[in-house]
């Protein structure tokens, strides 16, 4: 199932932040454009006007003592 991440703020690579939408298609981010452009017709929806997004983040933050 593709999911289409509506209006949020992104933080992209080149350090660009602009409110856009994010198309994720089985698991993998497929485009990030400006709001309205992507049709969301067949597509789960997310609304995050209020939400940052930082695509390909990935935390790795842990409290183990191996860290």
């Amino acid at each position: 199932m593709s999911i289409l991440i509506r209006g949020a703020t992104i933080l992209r690579g080149n350090l660009e932040v602009r409110r856009a939408d994010m198309l994720i298609d089985a698991g993998v981010i497929t485009t990030i454009e400006h709001p309205g452009i992507i049709s969301d017709e067949n597509l789960e929806i997310v609304e995050a006007a209020d939400h940052l997004l930082v695509p390909g983040l990935v935390n790795g933050h842990t409290h183990s003592h191996g860290a």
